[in-house]
């Protein structure tokens, strides 16, 4: 019989075995954008715009780093920066119109991904599954 702590060890292992499973996935289908820069891209998105540092603390990193996540972005003309029409010293970053392209690609490839993994799990488990996530991510919430 496994003690508690024995099965927290073994969820933390799967959940971290899962996401690494995913990116590999991704990869392997031809994604070369960095972990990170989905996110600010997922990030940006969900806003509209956002600001270097929103970037930074979303990701805990420091605002240095999140610029050096964006450079290769900028670069492939995914994002631009622009001038904060509030405040000239902030600078803020938007999706080009290729980076809403790219953002579907990766969002219907993410998708196809998640469909093959759930695709003999009834509606009824996945339901469940969903709604036993959902709560978890309520605790996250609370917790930070």
């Amino acid at each position: 019989m496994n003690t508690r702590t024995e099965l927290y060890k073994k969820l933390m292992a799967n959940v971290l075995g899962l996401k690494n499973g995913l990116m590999h996935a991704a990869h392997a289908k031809g994604d070369t954008i960095h972990p990170g820069q989905k996110a600010m891209l997922f990030m940006i998105d969900k806003h509209s715009s956002a600001s270097v540092k929103l970037l930074a603390d979303y990701l805990c990193i420091s605002s240095g780093a999140a610029t050096q996540h964006l450079d290769p972005l900028v670069e492939a003309g995914l994002v631009v920066r622009a001038t904060d029409h509030e405040d000239r010293r902030s600078v803020v970053i938007s999706l080009t119109e290729a980076g809403k392209t790219k953002l579907r690609e990766m969002m219907k490839a993410r998708l196809e991904l998640v469909e093959k993994l759930f695709d003999d799990v009834s509606d009824e488990e996945l339901e469940q599954f969903v709604a036993r996530i959902e709560k978890l991510q309520e605790k996250v919430k609370q917790l930070g």
